[in-house]
């Protein structure tokens, strides 16, 4: 008998550089295919580079693991290991000028204050960076980025320029000239990281995905805070937040991805998780928990010992960008 052809019916718009075809039997049932992989490396050195440590599809108990699912595992196990590495690193150097770093921040810290919000930062990378489809991060072409972007992050505290906040009032209000030529430079190489991803992603048909997924983080992640006269643009927060968009295939968008995790380990690692609301997040979480501490606040406000805090008032120490007033955060 001769065997049942499937006719083609469109592409369906898949996770991949190519539409794949979309096939339909003789009831009408359309049958996608799942996302490809990323095409494998053609030569024996990028082959070395691009494999990993650990099989991202291992075969236990004669089943063969889901490589998303292993891959999520080495993920989080590989930044939990070099966060560690990081902290012990980083003040392993004597000179806490050129290797700057929170004196005062301990692993114990880490574990109680940051271990789970850092893990929601590594599922939002992982999924959004597509490294559950990318080969496992057990391999050269992420870790050598990865450290490096660790070691540039750590050794730019000894240039003096960098000892500068990012926040609207010390832009506006402390920022030499060199330090803005510096700024524009690295922003216009940022620009052209991203321009080489629009491309890449009109070209692979999912620029109109990824726009989407754009607005949604910037949506969630910048708009309701980066108005606030307290938000502090800590490298941790940028790195993460540009490293997880640079999402394609192309060597150079995995090697951007991977550099970017390393500045993320490194500002977690030298100076913990701090929150880009700084003081802001922890004067409204104390008054609103009635912390013990705030007492001498309700003494200043008129507040008797037994009576409950009004509302939390605008914070006051809050500093004017516009007017060059207060301390920048």
């Amino acid at each position: 008998m001769k065997a049942l052809e499937l006719p083609t019916r469109g592409y369906a718009d898949e996770e991949a550089r190519a539409w794949q075809p979309v096939a339909v039997d003789e009831h009408g049932d359309e049958h996608k295919s799942a996302p490809p992989e990323p095409a494998e490396p053609r030569t024996c050195l990028s082959r070395v580079v691009a494999a990993p440590l650990v099989p991202d599809a291992p075969t236990l108990f004669g089943r063969t693991l889901p490589a998303p699912h292993v891959r999520l595992a080495k993920f989080f196990a590989l930044s939990y290991v070099l966060l560690l590495a990081t902290h012990a690193w980083i003040r392993a150097h004597g000179n806490a000028r050129k290797w700057e770093r929170d004196a005062d921040y301990s692993l114990a810290d880490f574990h109680l204050l940051d271990l789970d919000a850092c893990a929601g930062d590594v599922l939002w990378f992982f999924v959004v960076g597509r490294w559950w489809r990318r080969p496992g991060v057990d391999s050269i072409n992420f870790l050598a980025p990865a450290a490096l972007g660790i070691y540039v992050f750590s050794k730019s505290g000894s240039v003096k320029m960098t000892h500068h906040s990012i926040s609207l009032y010390a832009i506006h209000c402390e920022w030499p000239a060199a330090v803005t030529l510096a700024a524009t430079l690295l922003l216009l190489l940022v620009v052209a990281l991203v321009v080489a991803h629009v491309v890449r992603a009109w070209r692979d048909r999912l620029l109109a995905g990824r726009l989407v997924e754009i607005a949604a983080t910037v949506a969630v992640f910048w708009l309701p805070r980066f108005r606030d006269p307290n938000f502090h643009l800590h490298h941790w927060f940028w790195t993460w937040f540009v490293g997880m968009h640079a999402n394609q295939d192309a060597w150079w968008s995995v090697a951007s991805s991977a550099f970017l995790w390393g500045g993320y380990v490194n500002g977690v690692g030298a100076w913990g998780r701090d929150d880009v609301l700084g003081c802001r997040r922890s004067f409204a979480a104390a008054i609103d928990q009635g912390c013990g501490f705030m007492e001498c606040y309700a003494d200043q406000h008129g507040a008797g010992p037994n009576a409950t805090l009004p509302k939390p008032p605008r914070f006051a120490d809050a500093p004017s960008w516009r007017h060059c007033t207060g301390d920048a955060p």
